[in-house]
């Protein structure tokens, strides 16, 4: 079973790569390269913005985690 959603991802991964290649070579044609690759940054950062709040919130939820475990460890005095 992994070795089939291995191979989805891989299929996934690999073949976008030629379209979105394909899809940026015709608008670097069109605009240019410079401000192709322009819009290419711009995007990832505005992606990268609308993940950020994802991302915090799970980084919260792992951090309120590992405190609660934390908590829940027993207080063992080995001075006694």
């Amino acid at each position: 079973m992994r070795g089939r959603v291995i191979s989805y991802f891989a299929m996934a991964i690999l073949g976008m790569q030629p379209l979105g290649g394909l899809l940026i070579g015709a608008i670097s044609q069109i605009v240019g390269a410079p401000d192709t690759i322009l819009a290419e940054g711009i995007t990832v950062i505005l992606i990268a913005f609308l993940y950020l709040p994802f991302l915090l919130k799970n980084f919260l939820k792992a951090e309120d985690k590992i405190a609660l475990t934390e908590l829940e460890e027993p207080l063992v005095n080995s001075n006694l």
